[in-house]
């Protein structure tokens, strides 16, 4: 696929990631960055951790034969903007034909230059998302955060998104 311009950023990032291209989504990111996921935080510093994560979360498609993922950008985000949030939406479908299912991402970017970076990702969807949690890749990410201080910790201002 040849990413034609920023919008073309999401599906090129989801069509790495089904392929196995970990290290190309890892390229992807501001480190550290936050993953945000219910009441948990995840700090991923380096890119192997990063690495490891994607592609447990790929295992684990995999395990449950989900394939045939289409991804849309749900809102619309301003491209031309140093910082910006771009809601994805990715539906999968099971090898066999049965249910599908939905993931729902909320990726913060800031653009440096003409490179985007993905600063902090909140996830309010993501298929076997429990199965995915209990994972030692992701446990150790884990970081405790005083209630109330989430934004303040990893986003000095939030309204800038």
């Amino acid at each position: 696929m040849i990413v034609r311009g920023l919008s073309d950023y999401p599906e090129w990032l989801s069509s790495k990631l089904f392929t196995g291209n970990f290290g190309a989504v890892s390229l992807a990111y501001r480190l550290p960055a936050a993953i945000y996921y219910g009441d948990k935080v995840y700090l991923v510093k380096e890119r192997a951790q990063l690495v490891r994560v994607l592609a447990t979360f790929q295992a684990i498609l995999s395990h449950y034969r989900l394939s045939g993922v289409t991804t849309k950008v749900v809102n619309a985000p301003d491209w031309t903007s140093k910082r910006f949030e771009v809601l994805v939406e990715q539906t999968f479908k099971f090898e066999l034909g049965e249910t599908e299912q939905k993931s729902r991402m909320r990726f913060f970017v800031e653009r440096r230059g003409l490179r985007p970076g993905i600063n902090m990702v909140q996830v309010e969807r993501v298929p076997f998302g429990k199965q995915v949690t209990k994972q030692r890749a992701l446990r150790s990410l884990e970081v405790e955060v005083p209630a109330g201080y989430r934004e303040a910790v990893f986003v000095p201002d939030a309204r800038a998104f």
